[in-house]
């Protein structure tokens, strides 16, 4: 995360005002070499990443009251970003005592899975809830009913399988999960340095029973209605800091 002042004057026929906003912006690095899509996430060691592990990023918020989420041995995750000229990648390393996805692949968020969602425009205003046309939003996990990783893009419509390559494995208690979207995917977002885009994620648990029953999201604007002007902004940037 990195602080950003931005100032400007605004002229009128009454004089001119200087205004200044300070802008938290999360960093998005480019990675050195393409990833390799296998599920092993020995390539993002030393990278930065974004772990969601305590109650500030549970919903519903009486999953922790009713002992749905009993701790992040129930339900974490650490979660990397990067980009180059053809992909967006995304990995997550979830740990997650029980495993539970039966679903075809359009209602794959209905067990455990991931869902992400992008404002390509960083265009989403508060007043108006809801997605744009140009925001997209994929579901993605591991289907028991196809015995494959499967993955879903439910905005915009109509809904679709998307080109992606996608890899999931679980070794005990943890999953990795492995993706690279390409830009296409993306549009009007475009793999270049110095570009701002509203993005969040959210991993869903599914314990018991015949739904999802709460979820980690590092913001709100996913589950729990559509609200793209409360995602994080980030920025693609050239490199790492170091």
């Amino acid at each position: 995360l990195r602080d950003f002042l931005v100032a400007g004057e605004v002229k009128t026929e009454k004089g001119e005002v200087k205004v200044s906003q300070r802008l938290s912006l999360n960093l998005c690095p480019r990675v050195d070499r393409r990833i390799v899509i296998d599920g092993d996430l020995r390539e993002w060691e030393g990278r930065p990443f974004i772990e969601l592990k305590d109650a500030t990023y549970l919903a519903p918020p009486d999953a922790l009251s009713h002992n749905l989420w009993t701790g992040p041995a129930d339900l974490s995750v650490r979660v990397y970003l990067g980009w180059d000229d053809q992909h967006f990648y995304f990995a997550a390393h979830v740990r997650d005592d029980v495993a539970i996805n039966e679903a075809e692949k359009e209602t794959i968020w209905s067990g455990d899975s991931i869902q992400i969602a992008f404002d390509p425009n960083n265009d989403a205003v508060s007043a108006v809830p809801g997605y744009g046309a140009e925001d997209k939003e994929f579901s993605f996990g591991y289907s028991h009913k196809l015995n494959a990783p499967a993955i879903y893009r439910h905005w915009p419509l109509p809904p679709a399988e998307p080109k992606a390559e996608l890899a999931i494995k679980r070794e005990g208690d943890y999953t990795a999960y492995e993706l690279a979207l390409p830009f296409k995917q993306l549009s009007p977002l475009k793999p270049e340095a110095g570009k701002v885009f509203g993005f969040s994620f959210v991993v869903l648990d599914r314990d018991q029973g015949r739904k999802v029953d709460y979820w980690l999201g590092l913001t709100p604007g996913i589950c729990g209605g559509k609200d793209p002007a409360a995602f994080r902004k980030f920025v693609l940037v050239q490199e790492q800091e170091k």
